[in-house]
């Protein structure tokens, strides 16, 4: 299953179900949205993606004789170092080079680009790897949260149990902790 999401080209106030980055409404939609032209983003599970407005309504698409206005890059795989890369040649020649992944999100928020690095609304990126080593099945983890994305739900305690509406990882016994929340879309 891919994930991909619609961009619009816009000026004006946010769009309600959006992400408003420069002039860009990124969508996160669980209805349709109506009154601009939506472009659906690339496959985010193939390469992270970076979007720009064309405001002119001049991105070349696959269709003959309609253009857009939104325009879309991809890196070659979804890893840190070719993001950068990537961010590098989008930067050129007025930001770079980018020294990390997060350096180079900041930079294209700032100068209107949206990207998907970094699940979209924060700077960095957790990887958790889960195998199984004979009858024991490892859980592994690298990398970091950036909370200033979320919202403080303030203290709470993780132990035995489940909730439909959370996704916890905890290792060890039960403990205080602060808890935080953020928006999930589910497409379908």
């Amino acid at each position: 299953m891919s994930t991909s999401r619609p961009f619009a080209y816009n000026t004006g106030a946010p769009i309600a179900g959006t992400e408003q980055v420069g002039s860009l409404a990124v969508g996160y939609p669980s209805g349709g949205f109506s009154g601009f032209e939506w472009w659906n983003g690339p496959d985010e599970d193939l390469g992270y993606v970076i979007a720009c407005s064309v405001p002119g309504d001049t991105q070349p698409t696959p269709v003959a004789g309609v253009d857009a206005s939104v325009g879309f890059f991809q890196s070659g795989a979804l890893t840190e170092n070719s993001f950068i890369s990537l961010a590098n040649v989008v930067a050129s020649p007025s930001g770079g080079p980018f020294a990390s992944g997060s350096a180079a999100k900041t930079w294209l928020n700032s100068n209107g680009y949206w990207t998907s690095f970094g699940g979209g609304g924060g700077t960095g990126d957790f990887n958790v790897t889960i195998s199984q080593v004979g009858n024991d099945v490892v859980w592994s983890g690298s990398g970091s949260f950036n909370l200033t994305a979320l919202t403080s739900a303030g203290p709470g305690s993780v132990g035995a149990g489940y909730a439909s509406n959370q996704a916890i990882w905890a290792i060890g016994p039960s403990a205080p902790v602060d808890t935080y929340s953020i928006p999930i879309y589910f497409w379908y």
